[in-house]
């Protein structure tokens, strides 16, 4: 991606933060992940491998029920996901 697709900026590596809404009451907001980002508009961009990592990552976080989690991109591995479902509802368990 040379060009950003809604200004035409140049882009360049850099990290972004995602945030999404569940519902009207529950929210997630992953920290660092790595973006392409545009140098005029500020726009973030995603690749393919991101993209699949943070809708994987969404999908885990939606069991906490927790109103609202905010985490770091590479701290979501699944041991660590465990850990913190352990902490939430213990004796749960992830496959």
């Amino acid at each position: 991606m040379e060009k950003c697709a809604i200004c035409e900026g140049s882009i360049k590596n850099g990290y972004s933060n995602f945030m999404t809404d569940i519902d009207d009451n529950h929210f997630i907001i992953i920290r660092r992940v790595p973006s392409y980002i545009c140098s005029q508009c500020g726009e973030a961009f995603f690749d393919l491998e991101v993209s699949k990592k943070l809708e994987s990552m969404v999908d885990e976080l939606k069991m906490m029920g927790m109103e609202v989690i905010i985490i770091d991109y590479n701290q979501m591995t699944r041991a660590y996901f465990q850990s913190l479902l352990k902490e939430r509802s213990p004796g749960a368990n992830v496959v």
